[in-house]
């Protein structure tokens, strides 16, 4: 079994890094790091819950700093419930990404995870765990973005993502 830290290559080119692996805790777990050359160039990406190396299973657990940075022609993207963490400056300069969904079990989005996603204007945030939005994650997103979030978070939520950005005109619903 890999050690954490180690960097793991899928099939596909994707890349990931070890971030735990000792199974005796549950399933061993991956960051991804690095789209493969044909999901750099996709509009739409799927981020997997679990993915496979050398026969040994890892849950997608985070995205790491930088992962989609600049990707051009990203337009969607659904982030799985394993998914805990949203790296810093992870979808920076997406320009054309247009909608994110966030899973279930999201704590964390990064600095500048969203910054300058001029088209971004649908995200729908289905974790009821988040705790932290850090600074610039919305800078730079449309005007007219909408964000949809579970309703018994509305409330709290709206601090959260308070001042993170974004302009005045954007939304935050239920």
């Amino acid at each position: 079994m890999p050690a954490a830290g180690t960097t793991l290559k899928e099939k596909t080119g994707r890349e990931y890094k070890v971030t735990k692996s000792d199974s005796s805790k549950g399933k061993p777990s991956v960051t991804l790091t690095k789209l493969s050359a044909k999901e750099k160039k996709a509009k739409k990406v799927t981020i997997p819950k679990t993915v496979t190396v050398d026969n040994v299973e890892y849950q997608v657990t985070g995205i790491a700093a930088k992962a989609f940075k600049n990707s051009k022609k990203l337009q969607s993207i659904v982030i799985p419930d394993t998914i805990t963490e949203i790296g810093a400056s992870s979808f920076e300069g997406c320009k054309n990404l247009k909608s994110v969904t966030i899973g279930k079990n999201v704590t964390s989005i990064g600095k500048n995870a969203f910054k300058n996603c001029k088209n971004l204007k649908k995200i729908t945030v289905k974790s009821t765990k988040l705790k932290k939005v850090g600074k610039g994650a919305l800078t730079g997103i449309n005007r007219k973005c909408v964000i949809k979030v579970p309703k018994k978070k509305l409330k709290s939520y709206k601090s959260l993502f308070k001042g993170k950005g974004q302009k005045k005109s954007v939304k935050i619903k239920k």
